[in-house]
């Protein structure tokens, strides 16, 4: 870079004369680096992978080795973990996205408005060629036509033509103001331990469990960003108001503690490990989900290896066999796994390596009217359990989204989304079966990966707010809300 070259003796150079200058004058200093970072080829061009006083490997670079401590000029063994990131694009994703959207817009045509797309219910009409509603992944997006938008607008203006003013204390906030601009004066003390007997019966309302969704407005699990301690204490405190059970995703960073504060507040907790594409991420999770399994913590009532590994296709199913195996050799706990309906019955040699099978049947994906969507819901898991009797089987998750548009017969509402959990929650507990809702507060950033319903299956918005549709349904302490600030952060793809 003009005069200056980079190369080792350089390097070497430098060291040799900049130290005693700077320890001469007393000035504190950090020498930047230990490694080579090899992945800093792409963002700071020919010379950012090559800063370190040794290779990426552990090994010595040869012309700094007389600048080092007698002790290190040996090097240290720093194996590699064999992983390898496309930075620019992900092209076998990204074709399967296109894939994905281009079959969604098919079946979304006016030619085929009367065919449900797929899903997990068992209802779901098969199209001309006899294709079963099982056989593939649900849409990430399904997007709409200039007349199904045309006509939208053309209702909404309808609607509100001679609407009278609403109360904001009442009412939903209004459609054109921004979600994270709402507040929410709601919030939820600490609890104390509660004394429910864990083997009482279920009322017939009551909710048997709730997954936790902890991201709040623009924040992905994609970069990393998991909630403050305190924030996921009280998001716990809440939960607890709702359900007996929680079912929480990840076990890395504060998701760590949630096993702990599910067991001062005497709550049931099924912790699992988010798996996914990345081998060194798995590695942590797993890690980490053996550890709370042999933690002796009494809330710990099973361990859940991945979520819907399959429907994903992440990677393949002897690869899933063995993370399950693994769990299973050192946790004394049930272990179980949560996949979509269509996954079990295409994958029967699974259920054998698991102690409790989680399914996720999600009516709304399968373009189910939402008259039909309750009592698919009890079908499909007792399809299950007659496919695999003796196993335990557990609803993993359901729910109906609020907000996001149409498919098939399925419309996205809050009014379809109370009724759904109006009529499913009855039944359910009729029939003993362990259920877990999904979810407790809306996730914006599922934007991104599930179009228009994604951000909005939560019983709360984002910011802690009961959707009013649901207000009625919840226990009384519940029904109030939490409050639960927004972080101003955003992130950039």
């Amino acid at each position: 870079m003009r005069l200056a070259e980079a190369n080792p003796s350089n390097a070497a150079r430098y060291i040799r004369e900049v130290i005693p200058l700077l320890e001469q004058h007393g000035i504190e200093y950090y020498y930047f680096s230990v490694w080579d970072e090899k992945w800093k080829i792409g963002p700071e061009g020919g010379v950012g992978a090559h800063w370190g006083l040794f290779l990426s490997d552990g090994s010595v670079k040869p012309e700094l080795k007389d600048l080092l401590p007698f002790e290190l000029r040996a090097g240290s063994r720093r194996p590699p973990r064999a992983m390898s990131f496309q930075l620019a694009e992900d092209k076998p994703r990204n074709d399967r996205l296109r894939e994905e959207l281009a079959l969604a817009a098919a079946e979304s045509a006016p030619e085929n408005r009367g065919i449900a797309q797929r899903g997990a219910g068992l209802e779901t009409s098969l199209d001309p060629a006899g294709r079963s509603p099982y056989a593939g992944l649900r849409p990430l997006k399904t997007p709409k036509n200039n007349d199904e938008q045309d006509d939208e607008r053309k209702n909404k203006q309808k609607d509100n033509l001679g609407a009278k003013p609403r109360r904001d204390a009442d009412s939903p906030p209004n459609s054109t103001q921004p979600e994270d601009e709402r507040t929410s004066e709601c919030n939820t003390e600490p609890t104390q331990k509660t004394n429910d007997d864990p083997n009482r019966p279920l009322g017939p309302n009551e909710l048997y469990g709730v997954c936790l969704s902890l991201f709040r407005d623009e924040e992905t699990p994609h970069y990393g960003v998991t909630p403050l301690l305190s924030e996921l204490h009280a998001d716990l405190n809440y939960a607890a108001e709702l359900a007996r059970v929680v079912r929480s995703y990840s076990v890395t960073d504060s998701f760590a503690f949630v096993p702990e504060f599910c067991e001062q507040i005497g709550r049931d907790c099924f912790p699992g490990a988010a798996l996914g594409k990345y081998p060194w991420l798995n590695e942590l999770e797993l890690e980490m989900l053996i550890r709370v399994g042999r933690s002796g913590n009494r809330s710990v009532k099973a361990v859940i290896v991945g979520n819907e590994i399959l429907h994903r296709g992440d990677f393949s199913v002897e690869q899933y066999v063995q993370y399950i195996r693994r769990v299973k050799q050192q946790v004394k706990l049930p272990v179980a796994t949560a996949e979509l309906l269509h996954s079990w019955l295409e994958h029967p040699e699974l259920a054998a390596e698991v102690d409790i099978l989680g399914v996720q049947i999600y009516p709304y994906w399968g373009g189910l009217t939402i008259e039909l969507a309750a009592a698919d819901t009890l079908k499909s898991v007792q399809l299950l359990q007659q496919k695999f009797p003796g196993k335990r089987v557990i609803l993993t998750e359901f729910g109906w989204p609020t907000d996001g548009g149409t498919i098939g017969g399925a419309t996205a509402s809050a009014e379809n989304a109370a009724r759904y959990l109006r009529e499913v929650i009855p039944l359910l507990n009729r029939h003993k079966i362990e259920s877990i809702y999904f979810a407790m507060t809306d996730e914006k950033w599922k934007q991104r990966d599930e179009g228009g319903p994604g951000p909005h299956w939560g019983l709360l918005f984002s910011n802690g707010k009961v959707k009013p549709a649901f207000e009625a349904l919840l226990p009384p302490r519940a029904a109030a809300g939490m409050k639960r600030p927004p972080r101003k952060l955003t992130f950039d793809d």
